[in-house]
């Protein structure tokens, strides 16, 4: 059989190539550049204050110019991220810093209308909120002491007293004969001083060891305690008064909170506040608040109790409850909370409230201890959920008031 061959004309195999080609070239669309089109000028920064801030919770100023009276016209990113735009003019956008933690963050600043970026570098963003100490789900730490070296304490399951340095770093401390701690401060002379929530006050000598029975047993089950100005330590929990405990160890009831269930105490400018629930039958007294007795001696005895701030009417019904209490140097009230809202402060002078930083630090708030300058200590300890026993560092921008026991 002979096979067919047809050859095509190499003139014709030279046409299709060239159609195919011109075929499959590719169609642009026009230029959108148009040099007869007007635009805005380009913004310019010229200056940012503060060039340090702390990062999701600070507002920061951009200086400069061209830059819009509409709010909605200005796009300002940190670091690539989007800020909240506060107010705006010709010459100046008050953004809120975003939650970009960066020791070098760049600030680039576009407007509708103009065809280039501002932009400005750097600025240093801090964490206003940081896991401390190296705790995880497995290590559920209870009580918070704060020294005077900025060393920080808790007690572990373990019966484990640990100290963290201020570089993080976790030593082995002491022992306790318990699993849990529901108060603890420093008091003089370097003594850690815990509770347990039964009648006993425990201490741990300076430089550490095994805790030892300081006041064996009170008048009633003791939650929190704080020193006052003349080494007297002031304890209270389910014990219908707080107790004004002596150096050498004797005791007195110096104020009746009978069926009250007290779980924080604070001593601040001559007076003792507590925190807790009332669960009498009393209707005049809020169910839960914050309270407070002068010190009216120099052997710790206590005035009339006063209501600081009538938590039950504030968080309404069933709302939040109060876990731990201190105070800022301006006397401000810091509230940790079971729920909702890690920490609310309030205003006695206005008797204004505020959540701080809210978005960024979460409950419960069980345990709080200022250190020495502006970091506020906390404990979230949380028997059900392990992913949230965390010790946390937050970055305040105020100091705390006096820890009479640290001196």
């Amino acid at each position: 059989m002979k096979r067919i061959v047809k050859v095509l004309n190499p003139f014709l195999l030279v046409f299709i190539a060239v159609a195919l080609f011109t075929g499959c070239e590719n169609k642009y669309p026009n230029s959108i550049y148009s040099p007869n089109a007007k635009y805005n000028p380009d913004p310019v920064i010229t200056d940012v204050q503060p060039k340090l801030a702390l990062a999701g919770i600070d507002t920061v100023k951009i200086m400069g110019k061209n830059f819009s009276p509409n709010p909605e016209e200005n796009t300002v990113y940190f670091n690539g991220k989007k800020a909240v735009i506060i107010s705006a003019s010709e010459t100046e956008l008050t953004v809120q810093a975003p939650n970009v933690p960066s020791d070098s963050v760049k600030i680039d600043v576009a407007v509708h209308g103009a065809l280039l970026f501002a932009k400005y570098a750097p600025i240093k963003l801090e964490y206003a909120s940081i896991e401390y100490g190296g705790f995880d789900d497995y290590m559920n730490a209870s009580g918070l002491a704060c020294d005077l070296s900025e060393n920080i304490y808790v007690v572990l399951t373990t019966r484990k007293v640990l100290k963290v340095t201020p570089d993080g770093t976790q030593e082995d401390y002491g022992t306790v004969p318990f699993f849990i701690a529901t108060g603890m401060k420093i008091g003089p002379g370097g003594y850690l001083y815990i509770l347990r929530g039964n009648r006993t006050v425990y201490r741990i000598p300076p430089g550490g060891g095994a805790a030892q029975k300081f006041v064996p047993r009170i008048s009633g089950r003791i939650y929190d305690l704080d020193f006052g100005p003349n080494g007297i330590l002031y304890t209270a929990g389910k014990a219908d008064s707080i107790f004004s405990v002596q150096p050498d160890g004797s005791f007195l009831g110096t104020a009746a909170y009978v069926d009250y269930s007290i779980k924080s105490v604070r001593v601040y400018d001559g007076y003792v506040y507590v925190a807790g629930e009332y669960n009498g039958t009393d209707t005049t007294i809020p169910k839960e608040g914050v309270w407070r007795n002068q010190i009216t001696s120099t052997d710790g005895k206590l005035g009339n109790s006063e209501l600081v701030f009538d938590w039950a009417a504030y968080a309404g019904e069933n709302g939040p409850s109060i876990l731990s209490i201190t105070f800022s140097e301006k006397g401000n009230l810091y509230i940790g909370e079971n729920r909702d809202n890690a920490i609310t402060i309030y205003s006695p002078g206005t008797g204004s409230t505020r959540i701080l930083y809210p978005g960024v630090i979460f409950p419960p708030t069980n345990y709080l201890s200022w250190g020495n300058g502006n970091y506020l200590y906390a404990n979230r300890h949380n028997d059900m959920n392990a992913s949230e026993r965390r010790i946390m560092r937050y970055t305040m921008k105020v100091n705390g008031a006096p820890y009479y026991g640290r001196k």
